[in-house]
């Protein structure tokens, strides 16, 4: 239930209240992995990397099989500009599975210097942060 209220919160954009919703839930089951990836994807989105890395390395010690944990964990330090952390992961997950291969563009767009390439990844992903960052 608090995992699910915070998730609607979120979403109305109260991100404070969410938190609290998500500590709640937490505190009823620390191997919640909703309301893990719910505190991930909230730090995330307020660019707090360290509580970023600190849930998502919680949740890997729940959940250390998990490949949705550590797929968490490769996110969070492609976004922090750690590369080779999250390379690394990436590098024990199936590599058919679409979203290590679109973290795994990400990092390679985050590297890349050829604008030309870049702008052909922009045609297939128009949003991507890393691509249109790397353009500037």
């Amino acid at each position: 239930l608090w995992t699910a209220r915070a998730a609607l919160e979120r979403a109305l954009g109260d991100s404070a209240a969410a938190k609290t919703s998500l500590k709640n839930a937490l505190a009823l089951d620390r191997k919640n992995s909703a309301a893990l990836t719910e505190t991930i994807e909230i730090a995330l989105a307020e660019k707090n990397f360290p509580a970023a890395l600190e849930a998502a390395q919680n949740f890997i010690s729940v959940a250390p099989a998990s490949s949705t944990a550590k797929l968490l964990l490769a996110r969070v330090h492609i976004e922090s500009g750690n590369s080779a952390a999250a390379r690394q992961i990436l590098e024990t997950l199936d590599s058919r599975d679409p979203s290590v291969a679109t973290l795994r563009d990400s990092i390679a767009a985050s590297e890349s210097t050829d604008v030309a390439g870049i702008e052909k990844q922009l045609v297939n992903n128009p949003k991507n942060a890393a691509l249109l960052g790397r353009l500037c």
